[in-house]
């Protein structure tokens, strides 16, 4: 049984995306981000750096949420890998791009809108991530100009990986009225049935938090 810690609304979301797109078994020990479960001597044994998510797949322990959807994906389910080499290096690319480029300034901007009080956030911050999240999505926006999908013409990790960050947009107070081929390509996305099976683990979370 293949087993997954941190909870669904942190980085550990796309991994359980994964999970359900793959229509895998899993089981989530509860774990608390508040309780500081992720610094806990015991997750550390997993996953030293004291982040989510890690997950356990017999003698394998893995970290880091895109290694360990490649992982899945080329084990369970090679085809959202791409079917060719050069689709499975363009959804590395976005894969990799979708963290170190796209989700800093829209992570940046969802950490001032959703956890410092009104009064005490930084303008600065706010506006230059705005800026860059602006950019980027222009980014995405033009490459998915007669697209359904980031790459080829099926849903890879790549629409993933992406997705899971473009989303913070909405979150984040971007409209994205402005970049029609992303909201229609996010829209599409976000309404998939496993993303929706997520977004109920959520919200089931975040209520159980209160």
């Amino acid at each position: 049984m293949i087993t997954l810690y941190g909870p669904p609304a942190s980085s550990a979301g796309r991994c359980y995306w994964t999970l359900e797109e793959i229509g895998l078994g899993y089981e989530t020990p509860e774990f608390s981000m508040k309780n500081k479960d992720h610094k806990a001597p015991e997750f550390l044994k997993l996953n030293p750096n004291g982040k989510v998510p890690a997950l356990v797949d017999g003698d394998l322990v893995l970290w880091e949420s895109i290694a360990i959807n490649a992982y899945l994906a080329a084990k369970y389910a090679p085809a959202l890998l791409g079917t060719t080499p050069p689709d499975n290096a363009r959804v590395t690319q976005w894969s990799v791009w979708s963290q170190v480029e796209y989700q800093p300034p829209l992570i940046a901007l969802f950490i001032q809108k959703m956890f410092v009080p009104a009064e005490r956030r930084d303008g600065e911050v706010i506006k230059k991530s705005i800026e860059k999240g602006e950019a980027l999505n222009a980014i995405v926006d033009a490459h998915l100009e007669g697209r359904n999908y980031m790459v080829g013409d099926a849903f890879t990790l790549a629409d993933l990986n992406v997705a899971s960050v473009a989303r913070l947009n909405t979150i984040g107070g971007i409209s994205l009225e402005a970049r029609p081929n992303l909201k229609r390509w996010l829209d599409a996305m976000l309404d998939r049935p496993a993303r929706q099976k997520v977004n109920a683990l959520e919200n089931a979370s975040r209520a159980a938090a209160h």
